[in-house]
């Protein structure tokens, strides 16, 4: 909840929030949310809000684009989840990664 009193919410892409949300927000911003066609929690390019990933992994840095620290998610996510779906644990860039990290491969 914000300080007005909204509830604010972020779920995995494709799911449907409450019916608590605050639902004029869709669409602000980043958001590319629709839910007259069900799509919820995504940006225009298809990166989601929230991730569920499967195995201990290293986070960007605050406020840096996660396609800074993991530049494969842009074809994950321009594919819909269909093609890269390792891009976690592919190609990381070490200078926007919160621990000191080695990189993996290369472009």
């Amino acid at each position: 909840m914000n300080n007005s009193g909204e509830l604010l919410e972020v779920h995995l892409s494709g799911m449907a929030p409450s019916s608590l949300v605050s639902s004029w927000r869709f669409g602000m911003y980043d958001d590319d949310s629709n839910p007259s066609t069900g799509r919820y929690y995504l940006t225009s390019g298809n990166l989601p809000w929230a991730l569920l990933i499967p195995v201990d992994w290293e986070h960007v840095l605050e406020r840096v684009d996660i396609s800074n620290g993991y530049p494969h998610i842009l074809i994950w996510a321009a594919s819909g989840g269909a093609s890269n779906t390792d891009w976690y644990l592919t190609r990381r860039v070490k200078v926007f990664i919160f621990a000191d990290v080695p990189e993996i491969g290369s472009d």
